[in-house]
């Protein structure tokens, strides 16, 4: 065979070659045309059954928002029977599902604009009316052009976790005692109520800041789940008495707070404040026994440009602190003038918290006259600081300031050790009264720390002096406040073998038979009743009444605030024992007290 044959041969086996080939490929063409066709079939099975099962609810609408496509769980979830209800032409997402329906149009807004919307949530409504939450997971689908056509996705019941949420947010949010706000919660929505007035001109409010006049004495005779009730029912005549856009919150043990909104004048907030303390009136039915209390109010007026809550509370905070204090008016309007007053207050806490160390701490001293001899027979120990710049400052001031800074307790240790010092040295100075006595007075949060007998009997170890040289004088209000253990721990001062004084007497409303429990020696006298006896008419029944309580209980009797020959007259005819008043000596230095001992001691000849 030519070689030219062969090509053509060639070329006739390689066309059938091809033939067969194409032949081959159009079979299995034919055969992945049938396994796409099923694949995809197979496809759409598994994703309508998904659809079908699932157990979120999903759905296909319009722009609209009328249903295109949903599945049983959708049905489900909002209580239809069937997906002909639920698709009927009337069912419009916006108006049937959406309990807001501005909140549908959010929804299309973040889907046109983003195009996909996750955690969507929304408050919805089922077919028989009851409200619950939905969690809405979208996208918008677009036509060739772009144009979004649909919207499609799911939607989740989570009033379960809605329900969940609420209860812990209420838990951080609002106290567990009385179901009032916290004060974080309420220092938020002072915030916004700030922010609220600064936009609106004709929005004004008053905060007012409230707090239980002598709680902690009514919380120790009650017990703490008696205070807690005793709270619990207070706060319930406060809610009582606002009205529903008020707000009303408990900062923190008897410290209340209110928001009074679409107040204009202080006049606004007093009538609440009156409402108030007409319900105060009737008393409190607590553990079987009827407890009467008072309140003591600061008031903020918005009119005050602040910038920040926590500002305008404290300067409540400070309005209140001065009502606390005025025995004329439990309420007091927070002003320029009292803002003025608590920066003062604050420089001068921050004076005193240096003051011990800087040595400007002293203490003076006012002889104690006994009326049978006409000497001194003691002396009481007083506080005195000498703020640098500013000369002696009044006990009034700086002495309720240690009280409420705690450092009463230092300094009131200092005063101890000092005093008891002092009485040693002059005893041992002038022989002839070795026995002269010295007197301490001791704080209420002295009197509320276990370790003050052993601190007291540290303090007479130290200095050498008899215990029975020493005196401690206790106010009668502290000891009312806290009896049982006043009373414990006042015997336990008694046994160390020092004497014990009530000062004060006849302000703390006492029970005579409490009185004669306690291991009182002397009871003294308030001033106040001395500064009253004005002729023999006026106070001097008071005082004779006084000095008979006091000699039944067999308790000696000392006098303050001897000013007059008169007076002096009047005590020596109703046998007091101990006189003390400026008649005699204010109190003085330790320099001039020695010498005044240095002349004898006589300070009044006895007729």
């Amino acid at each position: 065979m030519s070689d030219k044959a062969k090509t053509k041969d060639q070329l006739i086996a390689e066309v059938a070659e091809l033939r067969e080939t194409v032949r081959q490929l159009r079979e299995e063409g034919i055969e992945g045309r049938r396994t796409v066709e099923t694949t995809e079939k197979a496809d759409a099975d598994i994703y309508k059954n998904f659809f079908a099962h699932a157990a979120e609810g999903f759905f296909q609408s319009d722009r609209s928002g009328r249903l295109i496509m949903l599945n049983q769980a959708l049905v489900d979830i909002f209580g239809y029977g069937s997906f002909t209800e639920m698709q009927q032409a009337t069912f419009i997402i916006k108006d049937r599902l959406f309990k807001e329906p501005e909140r549908y149009n959010e929804l299309v807004q973040d889907l046109l604009r983003a195009g996909l919307v996750e955690n969507f949530e929304a408050l919805a409504c089922r077919k028989n009316g009851e409200d619950f939450w939905v969690s809405i997971n979208a996208q918008a689908v677009h036509d060739a052009e772009g144009l979004p056509v649909l919207f499609q996705g799911s939607i989740q019941d989570i009033s379960h976790l809605k329900s969940v949420e609420s209860r812990l947010l209420h838990g951080s949010f609002h106290d567990p005692l009385t179901g009032l706000v916290t004060r974080a919660m309420f220092l938020d929505l002072l915030d916004k109520t700030i922010a609220r007035a600064k936009r609106r001109e004709e929005f004004s409010f008053a905060l007012l800041y409230l707090d239980i006049d002598r709680f902690r004495m009514i919380n120790e005779s009650l017990g703490q789940q008696g205070g807690d009730e005793l709270l619990r029912e207070l706060s319930k005549i406060l809610i009582d008495s606002l009205r529903i856009e008020d707000t009303c919150a408990r900062l923190g043990g008897d410290e209340f707070a209110l928001i009074l909104s679409d107040v204009f004048q202080v006049a606004d907030a007093l009538r609440v404040i009156e409402r108030i303390n007409v319900s105060l009136t009737n008393p409190f039915e607590i553990r079987g026994q009827e407890v009467f209390i008072s309140l003591s109010t600061g008031i903020v007026m918005s009119g005050t440009d602040y910038s920040h809550p926590e500002d305008m509370l404290g300067d409540a905070d400070s309005a209140m602190f001065r009502a606390r204090n005025d025995l004329l008016c439990s309420f007091a309007v927070f002003n320029e003038a009292m803002q003025k007053e608590a920066i003062e207050r604050l420089r001068v806490e921050t004076d005193l918290r240096k003051a011990l160390s800087r040595n400007e701490l002293h203490l003076y001293y006012q002889p104690i006259i006994s009326l049978r001899t006409g000497e001194i027979e003691r002396f009481e120990a007083l506080l005195r600081w000498e703020r640098p710049g500013f000369g002696l400052v009044s006990p009034s001031v700086f002495i309720p300031l240690l009280e409420e800074t705690g450092l009463i307790i230092p300094t009131g240790e200092w005063v101890l050790k000092e005093a008891c010092r002092q009485a040693r040295t002059w005893q041992e100075k002038f022989p002839a009264h070795k026995e002269l006595m010295i007197s301490v007075n001791v704080s209420a949060k002295q009197l509320g720390r276990p370790d003050l007998p052993s601190m007291v009997a540290q303090a007479l170890e130290d200095s050498g002096i008899t215990p029975s040289c020493l005196e401690l004088e206790i106010t009668e209000s502290v000891v009312m406040e806290q009896p049982e253990l006043t009373e414990d721990t006042l015997h336990q001062l008694k046994s160390l073998g020092l004497s014990l004084s009530i000062d004060d007497f006849g302000t703390g409303y006492s029970s005579l038979a409490y009185l004669h429990r306690l291991p009182a020696d002397v009871l003294k006298i308030d001033k106040s009743f001395i500064s009253g006896m004005k002729d023999e008419h006026k106070g001097v029944e008071i005082v004779r009444a006084i000095m008979a309580i006091s000699h039944t209980l067999s308790k000696q009797v000392i006098a303050e605030g001897v000013e007059t020959s008169w007076q002096l007259a009047q005590l020596i005819d109703l046998e007091c024992e101990y006189v003390q008043g400026y008649f005699f000596s204010k109190p003085v230095t330790a320099d001039e007290a020695e010498f005044l001992m240095a002349q004898g001691l006589k300070m009044y000849n006895i007729r």
